[in-house]
């Protein structure tokens, strides 16, 4: 809950740059604030407005991709040469 729309596109911009392997798709809803909890009377104006973020998290295939492709890979060596000293596990 943000107190205008500035602060929640404010804060969903400061959680998109710490996100590495992800992206952000976001939208800010405004929600009238009434004085008393329910439903109110369409009579009654409400005493001002709230600011939230909605939105979904995707990964980014170009970034995980770029990762595996430097980090996925391991190589085991040995200098043993004898096929019968080295135990396969």
């Amino acid at each position: 809950m943000f107190a205008c729309e500035a602060d929640a596109c404010k804060a969903a911009i400061e959680f998109i740059k710490t996100l590495k392997y992800h992206t952000l798709s976001y939208t800010v809803e405004v929600k009238n604030k009434y004085e008393k909890k329910g439903r109110p009377d369409k009579s009654i104006e409400p005493i001002g407005q709230e600011y939230f973020l909605s939105g979904f998290i995707q990964v980014n295939s170009e970034t995980v991709g770029s990762a595996e492709q430097r980090k996925g890979f391991f190589i085991i060596a040995t200098n043993e040469l004898s096929k019968k000293s080295i135990s396969y596990i």
